[in-house]
C-alpha cells in the first residue's frame, strides 16, 4: 500500500542494511480493492561481518523513511483506518438475502380433529341404513292397493285417487271444506269400474307403480351399494396428520446514504396438509385439500422520517471514518518526517563525535611531535628533565580524552542505527557518518513580513496540522449525526406486490418441493397490487443514549479543535524561536571558524619557535590545547547550526516532501540541510 524505494548500491553496509530492517516482519502488500494482506516474514538473517562502513545522510534518511519503527506503526494505523472505513462503507453494500425455510410436522390426531371424519362415516352408515328402510317401505307400498305410503311423511297422509299425499303441516279444516272433501271421495267411489275415467286411473296407477319400482331398483342397486362402497373406500379413521411447508424468500436490499432502503422481493410458499396414513384423494379417506402454491413479486421500502433520517445521520460513521483515514495518511507523512528529523539529529551528532575524535587524534599527533622535540632538547640539556613529566601528563590526559571520544562515537553509532530502524548485533555493525557537518551559512534576521509568510507556509505545509484539521472534520460529522439522532424515531415501511396462487384439483402436484407448482403459480394471473404501510414511532422518555452520544461527539469536536489550535500555536512559537536562534548559530560558526584559523597560525609559529628553543614547553602545550579547544568549539557550533537548520526545516514542513494519491503516500525529496527561505509575496 505504501511506496517502497529501491536504493542504489552504496557499499557493503548499505546492501546489508536493506536485509536487516526491523520492518521485515511487519511488511504488507496491497491487494486489489484497497484491502491489505499480511505477508510472511522472511527468515532471520545473520548479520554480515561488516565494520567501519560509512553511510551518507541521504542514504540514512531513505532507509529511515522505509524502515523506522514509527513509520511502520503509522503505516499499520493507515491500514487499520482503511479497514474501519471499509467496515463503515459496508453498511451501504447491496446485499442479497436468500432465506429458505422448510417445516414438516407429524402429529397424532385429537378427538376434536377426528369429529369431521367420524361424522362423515356416520353419515354414510346411517344414510345406507335409512335408504334400506325407505326401500323396504317402498316395496311394501307396491303391494298396497291404496297406494304407496310415504315413510318420511311427518304430517297427515291422504289417498286421493290412489295416490298418497303428504301434508308436512297440518292445518285446521273448517266444516265446509271437510264436507267438500267427503263429497269428492264419495263421488269418486260411485264411478263404474269400466268407465273411461277408471281405466285412465288404473293406467296412471300402473305408470306410477313402474316409476316407484324403478326408484326402488336405483336405491337397492345403485345408491345403497354406492354408500357402502364409499364407506369401505374411506376406510378406518386416520391417526396421523402431516403438515409440511416450504418458504423461499429472495431479497435484494439496496441501502442508500439518505437512509432509504429499497428491496425487491421474490417470495414462494407451499403448504401441504394431509393425513399421513391416508390417500390424498377424499374419496379414499384423504383430506381433499390440495397443496397451495403461492408466489409474490413485490418491493419493500423502509424510510426513517425523524431519527436516522438523511445522510447527516446515516452516513456520519462512514464520513467520519473517511476523514480519519485521510488523517492517518497525513499522520504517516508526519511520522516519516519526525523519524527523518530524529535520524538527521542522530547523524549530525555522530558526525560531530567523529570530528571531535579526529581533532583529538590530530592533537595526539601534534603532541607526539612536541614530545619528540622536548626529548631532543632535554638530551641536549637545553630543557630541564622535568619538562618530560609535563609532556607525559599532557599526553596521558589527551589519550584519556581520545578514549572518551571513541566511546562517544560508538554510542552515537548505535543511536543512529536505532533511529534508522536497524538491528545491529554489536557496535561494530553500526554505521558511521560519511558526510561532514555543514560549514554553515550566513543567515540574516527575517523582517516581520518575511516571518509572517514563513509562519503561514509552515502551517499550510505541516502534515500533522492537516491531520489535525481532518480529525476536526471527522468529529464534526459525528456531531451532526448525533444531533439528528436526538429526535424520536418515526419509521415508515411500505410493502407492495402482486400475488399468484395455484392448486391442483386432481391431486397430481402435491409435494411442496415440486417446482412445477411454483412455476404454475408464477405463470398464472397475478392479483394486485397488495399494499401494506406501517408507521413505527419510538419515543424514549429520557433519551439518555442519544444525549450521551451527542455529548461525546461534542467533546470529541472540542478536543480535536483544541489540539489543532494548540499545535498551530506551538509550531508558530517554535518557528519564531528557531529562526532567531539560527541567526545566532550562524554568527557563532563564523566566529569559531576565525578562532580556529588564528589558533592554527599560532600553533604553527609556536611549534617552530619551540624547536628553536625560543619558547617554553608550557606555552607550546597551552597553544596546542587552545587550538584543540577552538576546533572542538567549532564542531559544537556547526553541530548547533546543523541541528537548528534540521529542526527549522521540520517545523516549517520543508524537511520531507510528500504527495498523497489514491491512498498512497509517496515521499519525495528529503532536505535536512539548507536554511528554509520564506515564500515570495
Amino acid at each position: 500500500m505504501h511506496e517502497k524505494r529501491n536504493h542504489p548500491p552504496g557499499g557493503r553496509l548499505r546492501a546489508a542494511l536493506l536485509l536487516l530492517p526491523l520492518a521485515a516482519s511487519l511488511a504488507v502488500r496491497a491487494e486489489p480493492g484497497g484491502s491489505t494482506t499480511p505477508t510472511a516474514a522472511p527468515p532471520a538473517l545473520a548479520a554480515p561481518e561488516i565494520r567501519q562502513e560509512r553511510i551518507t545522510l541521504a542514504e540514512a534518511l531513505r532507509l529511515t523513511v522505509d524502515y523506522a519503527p514509527e513509520v511502520l506503526l503509522a503505516r499499520q494505523e493507515v491500514d487499520r483506518r482503511q479497514g474501519l472505513l471499509q467496515t463503515a462503507s459496508g453498511e451501504f453494500d447491496n446485499t442479497i438475502f436468500f432465506t429458505p425455510q422448510y417445516n414438516r410436522t407429524k402429529s397424532a390426531l385429537t378427538l376434536s380433529q377426528l369429529r369431521p371424519e367420524i361424522r362423515q362415516r356416520t353419515f354414510f352408515s346411517e344414510a345406507s341404513k335409512d335408504l334400506s328402510t325407505v326401500a323396504t317401505d317402498i316395496a311394501k307400498g307396491l303391494t298396497d292397493d291404496k297406494g304407496f305410503s310415504l315413510p318420511d311423511c311427518q304430517g297427515r297422509q291422504y289417498y286421493i285417487n290412489g295416490s298418497a299425499v303428504c301434508l308436512d303441516k297440518v292445518n285446521p279444516t273448517d266444516v265446509q271444506t271437510f264436507q267438500t272433501l267427503i263429497d269428492a271421495q264419495a263421488a269418486a267411489a260411485s264411478i263404474p269400474q269400466d268407465s273411461p275415467s277408471n281405466r285412465l286411473y288404473r293406467q296412471l296407477v300402473e305408470q306410477q307403480r313402474l316409476r316407484v319400482t324403478q326408484i326402488l331398483k336405483l336405491l337397492r342397486q345403485v345408491f345403497i351399494p354406492s354408500l357402502d362402497q364409499q364407506l369401505a373406500a374411506i376406510g378406518a379413521l386416520p391417526s396421523l396428520s402431516n403438515y409440511e411447508t416450504l418458504q423461499v424468500d429472495l431479497r435484494f436490499a439496496i441501502p442508500t446514504r439518505s437512509g432509504l432502503t429499497l428491496a425487491p422481493v421474490l417470495f414462494f410458499a407451499g403448504t401441504e396438509d394431509i393425513y399421513a396414513d391416508k390417500s390424498l384423494s377424499p374419496a379414499e379417506g384423504g383430506k381433499g385439500v390440495p397443496t397451495l402454491y403461492r408466489s409474490v413479486v413485490g418491493v419493500t421500502l423502509d424510510v426513517p422520517l425523524l431519527k436516522g433520517a438523511g445522510s447527516a445521520s446515516v452516513a456520519a460513521g462512514e464520513n467520519s471514518a473517511r476523514e480519519n483515514y485521510r488523517a492517518s495518511l497525513e499522520s504517516l507523512a508526519h511520522a516519516a518526517t519526525q523519524s527523518a528529523l530524529r535520524t538527521s539529529l542522530a547523524y549530525w551528532n555522530l558526525a560531530a563525535a567523529q570530528d571531535v575524535e579526529a581533532i583529538l587524534e590530530r592533537s595526539a599527533t601534534s603532541q607526539r611531535k612536541i614530545n619528540e622535540v622536548t626529548s631532543a632538547l632535554v638530551q641536549a640539556d637545553e630543557l630541564p628533565k622535568a619538562e618530560t613529566s609535563r609532556i607525559a601528563a599532557r599526553t596521558a590526559d589527551l589519550e584519556g580524552g581520545l578514549a572518551a571520544a571513541r566511546r562517544d562515537v560508538a554510542r552515537k553509532r548505535v543511536d543512529l542505527a536505532r533511529a534508522i530502524g536497524l538491528a545491529v548485533p554489536d557496535v561494530s555493525y553500526a554505521p558511521l557518518a560519511a558526510d561532514p557537518l555543514p560549514a554553515g551559512e550566513d543567515v540574516r534576521a527575517l523582517d516581520a513580513a518575511e516571518l509572517a509568510r514563513l509562519l503561514d507556509a509552515s502551517i499550510s505545509q505541516r502534515a500533522d496540522v492537516k491531520a489535525a484539521a481532518l480529525r476536526v472534520i471527522a468529529a464534526d460529522y459525528l456531531l451532526k449525526g448525533s444531533r439528528v439522532d436526538l429526535r424520536p424515531r418515526l419509521d415508515l415501511s411500505v410493502q407492495a406486490g402482486y400475488n399468484g396462487i395455484y392448486e391442483d384439483g386432481h391431486f397430481d402436484i402435491m409435494s411442496v418441493v415440486n417446482p412445477t407448482g411454483y412455476w404454475r403459480s408464477f405463470q398464472g394471473r397475478y392479483v394486485g397490487p397488495s399494499v401494506q404501510a406501517t408507521l413505527a414511532f419510538e419515543l424514549p422518555f429520557k433519551n439518555n443514549t442519544a444525549k450521551g452520544n451527542y455529548v461525546q461527539s461534542e467533546s470529541l469536536v472540542g478536543n480535536a479543535s483544541i489540539s489543532k489550535v494548540d499545535l498551530t500555536r506551538t509550531i508558530r512559537a517554535n518557528v519564531v524561536q528557531l529562526a532567531g536562534a539560527l541567526v545566532t548559530a550562524s554568527a557563532e560558526v563564523r566566529s569559531r571558524e576565525a578562532a580556529v584559523a588564528n589558533n592554527q597560525e599560532v600553533v604553527a609559529s609556536t611549534l617552530e619557535r619551540f624547536r628553536g628553543g625560543e619558547t617554553t614547553v608550557l606555552d607550546t602545550l597551552t597553544t596546542e590545547v587552545a587550538k584543540t579547544q577552538a576546533e572542538s568549539d567549532l564542531v559544537a557550533a556547526r553541530l548547533m547550526f546543523a541541528t537548528r537548520v534540521s529542526r527549522l526545516r521540520f517545523e516549517t514542513g520543508s524537511l520531507l516532501s510528500y504527495t498523497i494519491a489514491d491512498g498512497t503516500v509517496k515521499f519525495g525529496e528529503i532536505s535536512p540541510t539548507g536554511v528554509p527561505a520564506p515564500p515570495r509575496p
